[in-house]
């Protein structure tokens, strides 16, 4: 049963976790120190980083992918070092790793995640928890549950309501002038062509009369001016729409 249970998040967020996507992570074997630790408490609780960062959004690599590249480059195995991280890293095509150092007292458990990048060894994110007199499926899963928090930082972030994600953003930087600028091209045309327009109608009927009542000249405006409006009309139309795909 789990008695006390304590999670300390630091997050050091980079634009470069701000992605519109998970980010690839490999999840390094657990580093468990303490009574009689065997094979198969590391396989479990490794088993349960693995599935913790899976369910808060992060994309772990395969293990055995992970343990092959370790197995084919054994100076590897245990090191954490800015240099080995970013072999490891091209080793199993993955921007981010997973470290787990586990301290086991009896039925007591200490727990710390570190997420760091493989290009430089920086941490972004770390959680400490602890776990006291537990079973192993009690660890496993406080264990799952810390590796789901730390996925957190590289799982797609929300977007506040109508705040622009930062996809749209990059794909409106990266689209030509001219499209950027056909939104308020259609609008200009479209305020432009209701006033004429209105005009228009506003004029038809009228004419040039003289003093004596007679009006030789006659506006035939009309059917123009109400032309006119439904073009400005379809071009307010169409900037609103330009807009919106945007």
């Amino acid at each position: 049963m789990i008695h006390a249970c304590r999670i300390v998040i630091a997050l050091a967020f980079a634009p470069a976790l701000a992605l519109a996507q998970a980010q690839r992570v490999a999840v390094l074997p657990i580093d468990a120190t303490g009574d009689a630790v065997a094979d198969e408490v590391r396989v479990t609780l490794r088993r349960g980083v693995v599935g913790g960062f899976a369910s808060g959004g992060g994309d772990p690599r395969d293990v055995e992918d992970v343990d092959r590249a370790l197995a084919a480059n054994p100076a590897l195995a245990g090191c954490t070092t800015s240099p080995c991280l970013r072999r490891i890293g091209e080793l199993v095509g993955a921007p981010l790793v997973v470290a787990t150092q586990v301290e086991i007292v009896g039925s007591s458990y200490t727990f710390r995640l570190r997420l760091a990048e493989t290009a430089d060894g920086a941490t972004r994110a770390a959680i400490e928890e602890s776990c006291d007199v537990c079973t192993m499926a009690e660890a496993s899963d406080a264990l799952s549950r810390a590796a789901a928090l730390l996925a957190k930082p590289v799982a797609r972030p929300p977007v506040p309501a109508g705040e622009p994600s930062a996809e749209t953003r990059r794909k409106r930087e990266t689209k030509p002038r001219w499209r950027r600028a056909l939104p308020w091209a259609a609008l200009g045309g479209g305020v432009f062509g209701l006033g004429v327009g209105a005009g228009l109608v506003v004029l038809d009927g009228g004419g040039t009369c003289d003093g004596a009542g007679e009006c030789p000249r006659e506006y035939d405006t009309g059917s123009a001016g109400i032309a006119t409006l439904a073009v400005g009309g379809v071009l307010l139309v169409g900037a609103g729409v330009l807009w919106l795909i945007e």
